[in-house]
This record gives C-alpha cells, sequence and structure tokens, in this order.
C-alpha cells in the first residue's frame, strides 16, 4: 500500500470565486491522483497574502494568488518587502485579468 500523501490548497473567503475553484481544482486533481496516494483539500484562508504566508510555513502547499502579490512575493518587494520567497512557482492562470496602475 503506498503511503498517502495529503496537499492542501489555500483558496480564499468561502463567499468568493476562489473558494469554489480552490475546491473544485482539489476533487479533480484528488480524483486523478488517488491511485498514487495523493488527496488534496480545499482551505479558506484572507486571500493572497495569507496563501503566500501559508505556503511559507508549509500550511498550505498549493494556494490561489493574484498575479501582482505574487510576482510581490517571489521578488520580496511591496506587500513582501524584505522577505522574497523566490521558490515560489505557478501552475496555471486560471483567468485573464487586467491590472491598472
Amino acid at each position: 500500500m503506498k503511503n498517502k500523501t495529503f496537499l492542501s490548497v489555500a483558496t480564499a473567503s468561502t463567499g468568493g470565486t476562489y473558494y469554489p475553484m480552490g475546491v473544485g481544482l482539489a476533487n479533480v486533481w484528488s480524483t486523478r491522483l488517488k491511485q498514487d496516494g495523493i488527496q488534496v483539500t480545499g482551505q479558506s484562508s484572507a486571500g493572497s497574502i495569507e496563501n503566500i504566508d501559508l505556503l511559507q510555513k508549509d500550511e498550505a502547499q498549493l494556494a490561489i494568488l493574484q498575479s501582482l502579490l505574487a510576482v510581490e512575493a517571489y521578488q520580496g518587494v511591496g506587500n513582501f518587502a524584505g522577505r522574497a520567497y523566490g521558490d515560489l512557482r505557478a501552475i496555471s492562470m486560471l483567468w485573464p485579468t487586467s491590472s491598472i496602475l
């Protein structure tokens, strides 16, 4: 019997869009990866900033992030000044967004 691997996807508040998207992705991944002993669950959170902190503390292994905040965390600027998260990696874009600067 294979060892079980449990992964958590940090999303956002249960009333928003990211939570059901994250739970849906977790369900698909769990179904597809069941034979490999991998179980994925969705986890509510306060959003992207908390999600990055959860990743850094290994309290979540995957997360839905707003792209600008992900870049800030990777570079260690803005909300993440002085604490770069250089191990941050992207899997996919969920949908296109526009940023007005």
